[in-house]
Order: C-alpha cells, then sequence, then structure tokens
C-alpha cells in the first residue's frame, strides 16, 4: 500500500519535484553515515522513500489537476513530529525524539557546518525510527532544497534551541556552549565556505541526481513512443 501525496498546487511535469527528490536522496546518504558513525547492533534511523509518480494520459489529471505526485509507503503507527525547520524543538524525553534531535545534529557536523536537516517526523517501531517529510537549511546551496530551505537563519534556530542528548554525546558532536551564540556558530564555519569543502558529500549526492535524472528522461521518452 502507498500513500499519494496530495499537492496544493497543480504539478504537470516532474522537474517541479526536483527540490523534494534531491532532499530524499540527500537525506539517504546522511541516515547511512549517521548509522554507521553510531556503530550500534542495528541501525537506528531509516528514511521511507518517495516515489515518484507520472501519469501517463497527461491530459487527464487524476488528482488536483496534477499529473505528477509524490508517494511513500504506507506506514502503520503513530506519526510524531520532532522538530521543524523555524527552530521549534520536541522535547518529550524518549528514545526516538533522542535519535531524531542527534541526527540533525549530525548532518550539520558530518557537512562541515553547511548543512542542516530538520522538520524531522515519523514513526517509531521495532527499536528504531523511520523518518520521512524532512527539510535541508544549506549555506552554500540557497537556490536548493525548495522553499524550506532557510540557510544560515534556519541553522541558527536549531542551534537556539537544541539540546543534546545521549546519541549527540556518543557522537563527539561539539560542545553546544559555543554553539548556541550565533556570533561564534558563524565563526566556527568561515573556513568552510568554499564549496568545494563539500566534495565529500555534494559530488556523490550530484552523481546519483544526475544517474536519476537520466532514467528519468528515458521514461519521458518512453512515454511519448507510446
Amino acid at each position: 500500500m502507498y500513500v499519494i501525496k496530495i499537492p496544493k498546487i497543480p504539478i504537470t511535469n516532474i522537474e517541479t519535484l526536483t527540490s523534494v527528490t534531491e532532499v530524499s536522496q540527500f537525506v539517504e546518504l546522511l541516515v547511512q553515515k549517521f548509522n554507521v558513525s553510531l556503530n550500534e547492533e542495528k541501525n537506528l534511523i531509516e528514511k521511507l522513500d518517495t516515489v515518484v509518480i507520472k501519469n501517463i494520459d497527461e491530459d487527464n489529471p487524476k488528482i488536483n489537476g496534477s499529473t505528477v505526485y509524490l508517494a511513500q509507503k504506507f506506514l502503520e503507527g503513530d506519526y510524531v513530529k520532532y522538530n521543524n525547520n523555524y527552530g521549534w524543538v520536541n522535547y518529550t524525553p524518549t528514545k526516538a525524539n533522542m535519535i531524531a534531535q542527534a541526527f540533525s545534529h549530525f548532518t550539520y557536523e558530518y557537512s562541515l557546518g553547511t548543512m542542516l536537516v530538520v522538520n524531522i517526523k515519523g514513526v517509531f517501531h521495532d527499536d528504531h525510527l523511520v523518518i520521512t517529510n524532512f527539510a535541508i537549511h544549506s549555506i552554500l546551496f540557497k537556490e536548493r532544497f525548495g522553499y524550506t530551505n532557510h540557510g544560515e537563519v534556519g541553522i541558527l534556530r536549531f542551534f537556539q534551541t537544541h539540546k543534546c542528548n545521549h546519541y549527540c554525546k556518543k557522537l563527539k558532536l561539539l560542545n553546544l556552549e559555543s554553539l548556541n551564540d550565533p556570533s561564534k556558530l558563524k565563526a566556527t564555519r568561515t573556513k568552510y565556505k568554499e564549496q568545494k569543502e563539500l566534495a565529500h558529500l555534494y559530488e556523490k549526492l550530484d552523481k546519483k541526481i544526475k544517474r536519476n535524472q537520466t532514467q528519468i528522461e528515458q521514461f519521458d521518452q518512453l512515454l511519448d513512443l507510446n
């Protein structure tokens, strides 16, 4: 079973969803790195895959005037929001919440202080957290990742409310006493302003996006032929 996300504004081409698919692919890489870095017996976090569905009959939109949709596998359980892209944080002392907050903090450090994954929500079951519908704040790529990318402001807001937990300490993430000061936080990132500093992450992402884009173009050509 899949759940289709119905957009408020009609979407008629896959390119419109580029920012959403980019965020999904980006987070997938970071989830893998987070699990490896924690070195637990079982992965603590998993990303729910996003699938792009295209209606073959483009002259006959099926839902809300759209011919292209995003879909995800149906996930049973209680959906919980752990943080958002405006600095709000869920402080409920649960294992799922600690994992979510530590993951956001981890994405900042792994990207060398230039981006942050937030707006995390999901379902906790089988002792691990399945996340979905996230957002990315990026300093280097302010035009990417959609309108929820608030760049440096979004990152600062997160660190003004974030409280480190057991998993942050296990990952040896930076002490927030200095990062809670916006001026000090900005100073720690000065040397990471150049895009080349993020080659270890962004190049992997771009290669994957280009690979998927080729598949999308081939799919479009196939539909045109039919």
